[in-house]
């Protein structure tokens, strides 16, 4: 996917971007105020696949596997025991069952999947008896547009939504069942000279985190270290670079059949590989590793900012992990160390 993305031209006029340009407000920084280093202690062996979301619910600990190659895309543990408790959303084509996804979440008492190869949306309640294997979670799906990169919710009929290549909007507010967006936010802005800008817009895309009161969200840019906080209530914008400031690096070219086509250069780097927050604040896992080496999703720092783009403190990790979950009092910090195959902990 970051490789080779196709670039079709299509013509669009814009009649809002003044009125952006009063909404945002651009921030660059060379160097966070506080740096911190953390030593996990191992905690939960998994060598079932690739762990790129937790969640931390009352005593347990919940992970997502958007391999799902044991069988099932998210497991249940016990912070007590340690020990597997439920096990949710098989791995399949049939009814309550996925293919995979980049975009999963908890929201009340439902784990869900926005599997775009099958255009739909899986939910799967929480229990809390024991997983049998002639036992399974209730589950609930629906049809939903496959034109999104991530999803989350507002409520239950809500979602707020990025990677819209149809528009050059950043954000959408939509309605969960019909698919009509109800809102739009930020713009796509500072696109090459002769590249359509969904192309652009792809190439550039986003992790996307709710904040637990609904009323922002952050954009933690794939390619370059840049997040972006939107206030859904005044539509204004906050734009945070740095501490590098480095920016998504593309090479231009053309497919044996005359498609023009956008790949990386030498010069590429995969920057942020997951975004979590709490209430005080946004939590973005870092790798900055060239995306022509190995192993480009591997991270070892965290960087924190507060809700209004303030750039707090970098937290530097002992080893590799790739996802991640932080308490709600900012305090304990769970994440997966690819190598040694634990789910880590510490305290932050």
């Amino acid at each position: 996917m970051l490789k080779y993305l196709i670039l079709i031209s299509i013509f669009f006029v814009s009649c809002s971007n003044s009125k952006n340009e009063q909404n945002k407000d651009t921030t660059i920084f060379s160097k966070f105020p506080t740096t911190e280093a953390i030593v996990f202690k191992n905690f939960i062996k998994y060598e079932n696949g690739a762990i790129s979301r937790m969640y931390l619910r009352d005593t347990s600990l919940i992970v997502y596997d958007w391999r799902g190659k044991g069988g099932y895309f998210f497991y249940q543990y016990g912070l007590n025991s340690g020990s597997v408790i439920r096990k949710y959303i098989p791995q399949g084509r049939g009814k309550g069952a996925a293919l995979g996804s980049l975009s999963a979440g908890l929201y009340k008492n439902e784990l869900w999947m926005y599997d775009i190869s099958l255009s739909k949306i899986i939910f799967s309640a929480i229990e809390t008896k024991s997983f049998t294997a002639d036992t399974s979670a209730a589950y609930r799906e629906f049809a939903f547009s496959r034109d999104y990169y991530n999803i989350q919710f507002l409520d239950d009929s809500t979602v707020i939504a990025n990677g819209n290549y149809q528009t050059p909007k950043k954000l959408q507010e939509l309605n969960f069942y019909s698919g009509k967006i109800l809102a739009d936010y930020g713009i796509l802005e500072g696109v090459p000279k002769d590249i359509p800008f969904y192309a652009w817009k792809r190439y550039n895309e986003a992790f996307m985190e709710l904040k637990s009161t609904n009323d922002k969200v952050v954009l933690a840019h794939r390619l370059s270290d840049q997040i972006e906080v939107f206030d859904l209530k005044s539509h204004k914008s906050i734009t945070v670079k740095g501490p590098e400031n480095y920016k998504a690096e593309f090479l231009p070219m053309q497919s044996h059949d005359g498609k023009d086509l956008i790949t990386h250069n030498e010069k590429s780097r995969y920057s942020f590989t997951q975004v979590m927050s709490t209430d005080k604040f946004i939590y973005v896992l870092h790798s900055g590793n060239n995306i022509s080496g190995q192993n480009i999703d591997y991270a070892k720092s965290i960087f924190v900012y507060d809700w209004y783009g303030k750039p707090i403190k970098r937290v530097n990790l002992d080893r590799y992990v790739t996802g991640f979950t932080i308490s709600d009092d900012d305090k304990s910090l769970y994440a997966y160390d690819v190598i040694s195959k634990y789910i880590v902990t510490a305290k932050i």
